[in-house]
C-alpha cells in the first residue's frame, strides 16, 4: 500500500492553495457581500492607494499623517507594486490571505526538523492556520 504522506510537499502545497483560496473567498464575501469592511482593512487599502498615487508614504487623510504613526507596518510598502498592477481592494485581501497561508511552510520545516516525523510535521503545519486569532485575520 502506498503511503499518502510520501509526497508531503505536494499535499502541503495543495492544502495551502486550498486554504488561501478559501480564506480569500471568505474575506471577499465578508467585505463585499456582507458589507462588513473593517476600519483596519479600509485604512490599509487607503494608505496603499495614497502611496501608489504619490500623496505620501502610507498617508491617511483622516489621521493627517502617515499610517506608520498609528500602526507601525512598514511591510505594507511591499504591497504597493502589487496594488499598482491590480488597483483593487481585493488585491490587498488576497495578499493578506496568501501571507497567512504561507505560514504553513516554515512551520512544516521546523516541525519536521525538530520532531523528525513527517506526518506529525504536516499536522503541525496546519495547526496555526486554524488557530482562531490567525483565522480571524481573514476578516479583519
Amino acid at each position: 500500500m502506498k503511503n499518502p504522506f510520501r509526497n508531503e510537499w505536494l499535499l502541503l502545497a495543495a492544502l495551502g492553495v486550498g486554504y488561501v483560496a478559501a480564506g480569500f473567498a471568505l474575506s471577499l464575501y465578508h467585505d463585499y457581500v456582507l458589507l462588513a469592511v473593517s476600519t483596519d482593512s479600509g485604512s490599509m487599502v487607503q494608505a496603499i492607494w495614497t502611496t501608489a498615487h504619490g500623496y505620501g508614504v502610507l498617508y491617511l487623510p483622516w489621521l493627517g499623517g502617515s499610517y506608520l504613526g498609528d500602526h507601525f507596518s512598514p511591510l505594507l510598502l511591499l504591497l504597493v507594486p502589487f496594488y499598482l498592477l491590480i488597483p483593487h481592494a481585493g488585491t490587498v485581501l488576497f495578499l493578506k490571505s496568501l501571507s497567512i497561508g504561507l505560514v504553513a511552510w516554515p512551520t512544516y520545516l521546523l516541525a519536521r526538523h525538530w520532531m523528525r516525523d513527517r506526518r506529525a510535521a504536516l499536522v503541525c503545519a496546519l495547526v496555526p492556520l486554524f488557530y482562531p486569532t490567525i483565522l480571524s485575520q481573514h476578516f479583519n
